[in-house]
């Protein structure tokens, strides 16, 4: 492993991040202001990134955040607990098949 090359392209998906994310930094400044850290949950604040990703909409695993970025959730299992794009039957699938809601 070439770790100059994969510390160059760390901070190059570190800067395109910056870029294109302009409404999630200001959000997170304002959310600095009434939480500590800016996160609901102390263990967030150690998430890679400047900070976290604000969400605007959600469909299942899919979700687009306040920049109009689109996404697939890959930790959908975990951020189902908070609600945000479920459906009726992602929770029985759920309920009934574990994390498996296809």
């Amino acid at each position: 492993m070439d770790r100059a090359k994969l510390s160059t392209a760390m901070q190059r998906e570190k800067e395109r991040f910056l870029a294109r994310t302009p409404k999630s930094a200001a959000l997170f400044e304002n959310a600095k202001k009434v939480m500590p850290g800016g996160v609901p949950m102390s263990w967030m604040s150690k998430w890679p990134g400047e900070y976290p990703t604000f969400v605007a909409s959600a469909n299942g695993a899919r979700f687009t955040d306040v920049d109009g970025n689109e996404y697939v959730d890959l930790c959908f299992p975990v951020t189902i607990l908070y609600g945000y794009g479920m459906h009726s039957g992602d929770v029985k699938g759920c309920a009934v098949g574990g994390d498996d809601v296809s």
